[in-house]
C-alpha cells in the first residue's frame, strides 16, 4: 500500500506545482538600464513556448501601432534550425558565417509578419541574446552592417554600458530588444513610460496573468 500512498502524494504535489505555476504573478522589472520582461511561469513548459512566443509578438505588435512607420529586423543565432523550418522562406531571409560549424546565425531583413514573429519568439534560446529586435524608422541599404553594429551596442548595453553613450546612433531606432535565454529585455524604446506599461498591462489583461511591476528607485527613462 505504500507504493499507492506515494502515487497520490506525487501526483498531489505535481497538482499543486501546476496550480502554482497558473497563478504565480508575471514580474515585470524596470531597472535604470532596460525592462525585463519574464518568460512567465505558466508557459514554462516547453509545449506552451508558443504561447510566450505569441504573447511577446502581441507585445511588440502593440509597440509598432505607435509609430507611424517601422521596419523591423531580427537577428537569431540557433544549433536547431529545424525549430524555424517553416519561416525560412528563401528571398525572405539571410544567414550569416558563425564561428561555430553547428551554428546558424539567420538575419531576417523588414519583417513585417506577425506569424514569423511569433515563431522566432517561441524558439528555444541558446543563452544571453540569442534573438535580438530591431525597430527602424527607415529601410537602410546597408541593414546587414547596422543590424550587426546594434546586436553590438545591445552586447555593450547588457555588460553595464549607459545607453546615453550610444544616443546618436540609436536615432534610427524606434525600440531595442534581446532576449536573455527565454525573458524578453527592452534596452530602448521611443514611448512614454506611461504608454508602454499601459501596452504591458493590457497583454497581462489579456493572458489572464497578475502583473507586478518592480521598479528601482532610479529613472527608467532618462
Amino acid at each position: 500500500m505504500s507504493w499507492i500512498k506515494g502515487l497520490i502524494h506525487r501526483n498531489h504535489q505535481r497538482t499543486i506545482r501546476r496550480k502554482n505555476e497558473r497563478e504565480a504573478p508575471w514580474e515585470v522589472t524596470l531597472t535604470p538600464r532596460y525592462i525585463i520582461l519574464p518568460h512567465p511561469e505558466r508557459y514554462r513548459p516547453i509545449k506552451l513556448w508558443d504561447k510566450w512566443g505569441k504573447m511577446q509578438a502581441n507585445l511588440l505588435s502593440s509597440f509598432n501601432q505607435q509609430w507611424e512607420e517601422t521596419h523591423i529586423y531580427f537577428w537569431i543565432q540557433t544549433y536547431v534550425p529545424e525549430s524555424i523550418s517553416n519561416i525560412l522562406v528563401p528571398g525572405k531571409f539571410e544567414t550569416m558565417t558563425s564561428v561555430n560549424k553547428d551554428e546558424k546565425i539567420f538575419l531576417f531583413p523588414d519583417c513585417q509578419d506577425q506569424n514569423v514573429w511569433t515563431t522566432i519568439l517561441s524558439m528555444m534560446a541558446l543563452g544571453g541574446l540569442s534573438r535580438c529586435i530591431f525597430v527602424l524608422k527607415n529601410k537602410p541599404r546597408n541593414w546587414g552592417d547596422i543590424v550587426a553594429h546594434l546586436r553590438q551596442i545591445i552586447q555593450k548595453l547588457e555588460a553595464g554600458r549607459s545607453l546615453s553613450e550610444f544616443q546618436s546612433e540609436l536615432t534610427m531606432c524606434h525600440c531595442l530588444c534581446g532576449s536573455g535565454d527565454e525573458d524578453l529585455v527592452i534596452y530602448k524604446i521611443d514611448l512614454e513610460e506611461d504608454i508602454v506599461l499601459s501596452i504591458i498591462e493590457n497583454i497581462a489583461k489579456q493572458e489572464d496573468l497578475e502583473l507586478v511591476i518592480k521598479r528601482q528607485q532610479t529613472p527608467l527613462f532618462y
